[in-house]
């Protein structure tokens, strides 16, 4: 799992965090911040072939959908559960190609000065 240096007596100390408390830290994050490191954790979670995260990441950001915007939301509710199907059946590539896909684009629509 995933290795954070932790603050405490000993600042050089290393500890084992687990997804939960990753999602959970992730949930203190603004909106993009908060997209990109799901982004990010399923990615890492494709790499290493653990289809459970890849569901679990997947069920967080369908969780984080606004739905205020419903016709947005209901894009990306399809597109994740669209990567939760693949993922369920272990066809870990297309869900690595799509959440990519999605980190990119919001990455280029944060550090666009004209989307602000």
């Amino acid at each position: 799992m995933a290795q954070l240096a932790r603050s405490g007596s000993r600042p050089a100390a290393v500890g084992t965090v687990t997804l939960d408390e990753v999602i959970a830290e992730l949930r203190t994050l603004g909106t993009s911040d908060r997209l990109l490191g799901l982004y990010e954790l399923g990615i890492d979670a494709c790499a290493n072939r653990e289809a459970a995260q890849v569901s679990t990441v997947i069920c967080e950001l369908l969780g984080s959908l606004d739905y205020e915007y419903v016709d947005i939301a209901e894009g990306f509710r399809r597109v994740y559960e669209f990567c939760l199907h693949e993922a369920s059946q272990g066809q870990l590539d297309s869900v690595t190609f799509i959440l990519e896909d999605l980190r990119d684009t919001l990455m280029r629509a944060v550090s666009d000065p004209a989307q602000r």
